[in-house]
């Protein structure tokens, strides 16, 4: 059997229907998430110790530009002797955090007297970094320089502009810009540690040695902690508006000798976050991608094994949602109205620091390789390498919210929504309508030490998606094929597997299994499983590409997972 499938990254969900240019759009108003109790067996226990919720008012700004790393997928600039130099072909800031090095010249001729010049774009839309210089001194305090270009055509005042100097991804210095300066059209403006010579700064500053990133914005405002609680809770136990940030948290945090009892130590505590979306009228097709909200996992240091989350609950609520224009909505019992929560469990993987090698690193076949251009230390993942990442992992909702949408007294179809994806986001910012990145289906991995953020996507489909979540997915040649294998973590509404194999990327796909790889577990089982097939077609000296398809029980459509390569 041949099939031409789509490029996809998680799940290729988004060929769907928008049928003969017709394209039906749902409606939905505001959505919220709050959080149930940690490891709730709904006998009143909590398993992890110093549990407390509360809720936080997100920092806010406008960003122009980033030079290093904030959302965990490579090496920023720092930790060595190395200058970075925007390259003149890029008038646009990185506002994806992804310090692209193909954006960047690399040196390390230790000049400092290069912070005093730069050629750069004719025409940018607003301020940019245009270069970094990190100086690791083994004698004394390290130096960092900062050099700012304004290719805007006029001149550009600093009032309200600051610089984030990140030493890892959760500890930074603000240096806020001198607000009488100006920078003129085709002007550059260097902010520099005190010990720099032959260098004419503009403005000095004192930090920590260390530095990784610097992000580059305007009006911004702290994330500020508040309603926090601790003790007993009920089984739900927050009800806050969206301009929040609903949190939970555990752990006692490793600075303090005791479980923390107010703002101050709870923003130490380990924990998840949730913020729900604004109403911005945007109305998907069925299938299309819409924001339901920002999850933020705060991976922070916690004192005794003993501290551990395992799951909790996720109670997500869409408002107002409509059904396309003429026809009507009506609710599916258990739903009385038009408004729709489903209950998630949110599981927390975590990973020893101390291995030597850790479970999710780029090394790692189930995870992405960011093309990291320095060696990595063993363990390492991220730029901010104080330890090992773990993994968070969404099941499928625990519960059923259908919908019908009624075209005439005969006709009608029935709908729910289902949780497609993530992408990351900075800690404060906005999910756009439309995902920017890549799509990461149930498991995320986040950093040691870190703010993890992602924005959290779903569709209105006709069957609940539930695919296979994945913890691994690996190709590698043996002496009579090439043993494909994998680990699910859950595969609830999954019947098994069929494995497509191209001589390409884009290649024509054949399917390599005669028969469907049947699901070893039971149906509804939220547990996985460990399998293996052996592809004994694969010619000796061929490079083959692999893609593991899942087929649901309720004829939704297929998760898509790879591709994979190996040579036989």
């Amino acid at each position: 059997m041949k099939s031409k499938l789509l490029k996809s990254i998680g799940i290729a969900i988004l060929c769907l229907a928008i049928v003969l240019g017709n394209v039906l759009a749902f409606s939905l108003g505001t959505t919220d998430g709050v959080w149930g109790r940690i490891d709730s067996t709904g006998t009143g226990t909590i398993d992890a110790t110093c549990g407390g919720y509360g809720k936080s008012t997100s920092a806010t700004y406008t960003m122009y530009d980033v030079a290093g790393v904030i959302y965990n997928t490579n090496v920023g600039p720092g930790g060595e002797d190395e200058v970075y130099t925007r390259k003149s072909t890029v008038c646009a800031g990185d506002l994806d955090g992804d310090m692209n090095w193909t954006n960047w010249t690399r040196t390390t001729t230790m000049d400092p007297t290069l912070l005093n010049s730069y050629t750069g774009c004719a025409s940018t839309t607003g301020l940019i970094i245009s270069k970094v210089y990190y100086d690791d001194r083994d004698n004394g305090t390290d130096r960092l320089g900062i050099q700012i270009y304004n290719g805007t055509g006029a001149s550009v005042n600093l009032s309200g502009y600051s610089l984030l100097v990140f030493t890892n991804d959760r500890d930074f210095t603000k240096v806020d810009l001198t607000p009488t300066n100006n920078i003129a059209s085709g002007g550059r403006y260097i902010v520099a540690t005190y010990n720099f010579t032959d260098v004419t700064e503009n403005q000095t500053f004192t930090a920590n040695n260390d530095y990784r990133t610097i992000v580059l914005l305007k009006n911004y405002t702290y994330q500020s902690i508040d309603g926090v609680y601790f003790g007993a809770w009920p089984e739900t136990v927050q009800d806050d508006s969206l301009t929040d940030e609903n949190q939970v948290r555990y752990g006692r945090p490793e600075t303090y000798g005791f479980c923390p009892n107010d703002a101050a130590g709870f923003e130490l505590q380990s924990g998840f976050g949730f913020e729900g979306q604004e109403n911005s009228n945007f109305e998907p097709a069925e299938g299309q991608y819409f924001p339901v909200g920002r999850f933020c996992h705060y991976n922070n240091p916690v004192w005794s094994a003993s501290n551990k989350l395992d799951q909790v609950p996720l109670f997500l609520t869409i408002n107002d949602v409509g059904c396309p224009t003429g026809q009507t909505y009506e609710p599916i019992p258990p739903v009385t109205t038009n408004d729709l929560t489903f209950e998630y469990r949110v599981n927390l993987v975590e990973t020893p620091n101390t291995d030597p090698t850790c479970e999710y690193t780029p090394d790692d076949p189930g995870f992405p390789s960011y093309g990291d251009a320095r060696p990595n230390r063993p363990g390492d993942l991220g730029p901010n390498r104080n330890g090992c990442a773990d993994g968070v992992v969404w099941t499928a909702a625990t519960n059923t919210q259908r919908f019908t949408c009624r075209i005439d007294a005969t006709h009608a179809q029935e709908y729910t929504v289902s949780i497609l994806g993530f992408t990351p986001i900075t800690a404060g910012g906005v999910c756009p309508d439309v995902p920017v990145g890549t799509i990461q289906f149930n498991q995320i991995y986040t950093a040691e030490t870190a703010k993890n953020c992602f924005c959290v996507y779903a569709a209105y489909t006709q069957g609940q998606i539930t695919p296979v979540v994945l913890r691994n997915l690996a190709a590698v040649g043996v002496e009579n094929g090439i043993l494909i294998s994998w680990d699910t973590v859950t595969e609830t509404n999954n019947l098994g597997f069929n494995i497509m194999r191209a001589e390409s990327v884009d290649g024509e796909q054949t399917q390599v299994n005669p028969e469907l790889i049947m699901s070893e577990l039971a149906p509804g089982d939220m547990f996985g499983a460990a399998y293996e097939y052996l592809d004994e077609t694969a010619v000796a000296g061929v490079t083959y590409y692999y893609w593991l398809i899942d087929v649901p029980l309720d004829g939704s459509l297929p998760g898509i997972h790879g591709p994979i390569s190996a040579i036989r």
